[in-house]
């Protein structure tokens, strides 16, 4: 019956198999809302199979564990576009621009959370920017600014995208772009060795400065610390260090004709380890 239908009908026809499953609360209802869009998905090419999954997380954004199972289903399953995003990015981010004005508080933040750290990880500003925009409700910015922020040259990070090298129960993904717009913001990672934070620009520019801000609050975990940036993201370069990182560290680049796509600040911490959190971390261009 089915291989007779044309693609649409095909679509709809797994589309309602998915919102007859998924309104079940047994534990066994994901493995069997699995298995079906597996075998769904065989069904169609790589555009179309990108467009029943997009369907199918609206069709559960509101139920927490449908959609973090079918997201996971995602990542392992979907592969990369042709510009190399992973598919399972671009489907978050259509999801947060169909269901941002619908969804509950609860589940748009859920949504957002996991649209924004999946741009993140993929390194794409389009993802990410869908999902700051969307997750902007919920955002902070964690407080007053330590003073003046300012630097020289013209603020650049503002239009770019931010990671860190892990994420945590204390992190607030909504406020990221903050962090790099001079709004403030907060990111928290988990405890580690070295914990970074990474900012990718537009495009190269030549550098003028950087500004460092602390989160309030257990400002002692960032202490030794070193900048490196990057142009091609692969060889990085130290262009600044410091052992005793101050509340607010102004990094001045004039004159020294300082290229960079990428800007990573990376903390140099002793024994287990700490988490790394900011405030602000802006990129100025020349």
């Amino acid at each position: 019956m089915v291989a007779g239908l044309d693609t649409d009908a095909k679509l709809a026809f797994s589309l309602r198999v998915q919102a007859d499953v998924g309104r079940g609360v047994e534990s066994w209802s994901w493995d069997m809302a699995e298995d079906l869009l597996a075998r769904h998905a065989r069904w169609f090419g790589e555009e179309d199979r990108q467009r029943l999954f997009t369907q199918a997380l609206c069709l559960h954004a509101d139920n927490r564990h449908f959609f973090g199972q079918l997201a996971e289903w995602g990542a392992k399953h979907l592969g990369k576009a042709a510009d190399g995003t992973p598919r399972l990015t671009l489907a978050l981010s259509e999801v947060v621009r169909l269901k941002a004005a619908s969804l509950g508080k609860d589940a748009l933040r859920d949504l957002t959370k996991q649209a924004i750290l999946a741009g993140e990880t993929a390194r794409s500003q389009a993802a990410f920017d869908a999902g700051a925009e969307a997750g902007a409700p919920f955002a902070t910015n964690g407080g007053d600014p330590r003073g003046d922020l300012g630097g020289a040259g013209r603020l650049v990070s503002d239009r770019g995208l931010i990671w860190t090298s892990t994420t945590s129960g204390w992190d607030q993904p909504w406020s990221h772009h903050g962090v790099i717009d001079g709004r403030g913001g907060q990111f928290h990672t988990e405890r580690e060795k070295n914990p970074s934070a990474t900012v990718q620009l537009r495009e190269t520019v030549t550098l003028a400065s950087v500004t460092i801000e602390k989160t309030w609050g257990n400002e002692w975990r960032l202490r030794k610390a070193h900048l490196e940036v990057s142009t091609d993201g692969a060889t990085w370069f130290t262009i600044a260090r410091t052992d005793n990182c101050p509340d607010t560290w102004k990094i001045d680049l004039g004159g020294q004709d300082r290229k960079a796509r990428w800007v990573r600040l990376v903390a140099e911490n002793d024994g287990d380890g700490d988490y790394l959190h900011l405030r602000s971390f802006l990129v100025r261009a020349q």
